[in-house]
């Protein structure tokens, strides 16, 4: 039987990399966990030294610009400054591109592009 001595000592070490592990936590973990938290799924980000990029498939909301804007919203509690395009995903589908450029206040929006696909050697708009 182990003494409650040595099983306070596993617990300890325990909750010390539980915590530890959280907080090496890449920027690109943390916006895929908060995004993921809030609802939104095939979520993926890619962060460099000047750009961040972000995928994400809306399933909570009902309108596409409402999804974007929490998106959003999420992205402002975090001190991004950087160049940031959000790609927006329909059954796995890119379907637009949206760049932003975040300062210390805000995120504003840059440009949109709607994306199209090749089906058949004939381009499609979505």
């Amino acid at each position: 039987m182990l003494s409650p001595r040595i099983i306070s000592l596993c617990a300890f070490l325990s909750l010390l990399l539980a915590i530890s592990a959280f907080a090496e936590e890449s920027l690109e973990q943390r916006i895929c966990r908060i995004l993921v938290d809030e609802g939104f799924e095939n979520v993926a980000a890619k962060v460099d030294s000047e750009d961040i990029m972000i995928t994400y498939e809306n399933r909570i909301y009902r309108y596409e610009i409402s999804a974007f804007n929490r998106v959003i919203e999420i992205l402002e509690t975090i001190d991004l400054r950087k160049k940031i395009t959000v790609i927006i995903q329909r059954n796995k589908i890119p379907l637009i591109c949206i760049q932003c450029k975040a300062n210390s206040q805000d995120i504003t929006i840059e440009s949109t592009e709607i994306l199209s696909i090749v089906v058949d050697q004939k381009s499609v708009s979505l």
